[in-house]
């Protein structure tokens, strides 16, 4: 492995942190469209994988800059 090769990687494996976290919100978001009561562990859980999803978008961006 090159060194100029691990950034390409660490990018990858951020883009599919970023899917697995971006389609567990959806699935979870989606669930108020049929269900609209809301547990606050449930609502906590949207806000905790909301903002884990932004702090890797914030992550991948700087591979991009």
């Amino acid at each position: 492995e090159l060194l100029r090769d691990r950034p390409s990687k660490q990018r990858e494996i951020l883009v599919n942190q970023f899917n697995d976290l971006y389609h567990l919100f959806l699935n979870k978001f989606a669930r108020l469209t049929y269900d609209p009561t809301l547990s606050v562990e449930q609502e906590e859980e949207i806000r905790t994988l909301l903002s884990d999803l932004l702090a890797v978008r914030r992550a991948i961006e700087k591979f991009e800059s």
